[in-house]
């Protein structure tokens, strides 16, 4: 055992060891981050099976392109400072980035993450401007065109012809915010991002 307590290694590179409790601890931290229940190694004799889980974080398909201010971004490209257009006309710096990772086992067990479609010209003319992947839980707000004027996760949108569920093999779903709750403009529409 080295000086310190450590794990053993060899010829001074980590262990096999230390890789299996580095990945027990990035899946801890990835299970809490979407309120899954942690299966490491630690607690996976006393874990309870997973029940359906309520998919509440909102997110854009990385190809998703953003407005700011020097032109039009994909959102994987977006970085923290990067201004972004609000619905006020004005310009927010962007304080805040994750991008979550569905794979296809996750993606099977829980199909309410799915992301939801929206078809070009879908909430008003022009709106969104390409076909676009978001969130089930991403806020839209639109126009009135597919009704009244309307705020609310992209679920609520379903049921349109031009907006439905797209099932994936697997998705990113990139997030970010500005510090505060303001409306920002991707692919020519609105949507709502929050702290």
């Amino acid at each position: 055992m080295p000086a310190g307590g450590g794990l053993p290694t060899k010829g001074g590179r980590p262990s096999a060891r230390d890789h299996n409790a580095r990945d027990a601890d990035l899946l801890s931290a990835v299970m809490r981050q979407t309120a899954m229940p942690d299966t490491s190694a630690q607690t996976r004799t006393v874990a309870k099976p997973a029940g359906p889980i309520f998919w509440t974080l909102p997110g854009f398909e990385r190809r998703c392109r953003v407005s700011t201010n020097f032109g039009e971004l994909p959102i994987q490209a977006l970085r923290v400072r990067d201004k972004v257009k609000t619905l006020s006309g004005g310009y927010k710096e962007v304080q805040w980035i994750d991008e979550i990772r569905l794979d296809a086992d996750f993606l099977s067990r829980h199909p309410e993450a799915q992301p939801v479609y929206l078809r070009t010209k879908a909430l008003a003319a022009g709106q969104p401007t390409r076909h676009m992947l978001v969130s089930p839980a991403q806020v839209i707000c639109t126009d009135g065109r597919i009704g009244t004027k309307k705020t609310g996760p992209a679920t609520d949108f379903e049921g349109h012809p031009s907006i439905c569920r797209a099932p994936q093999v697997e998705i990113t779903y990139y997030r970010f915010h500005c510090g505060e709750p303001v409306t920002v403009c991707v692919e020519g529409a609105w949507f709502c991002v929050t702290p």
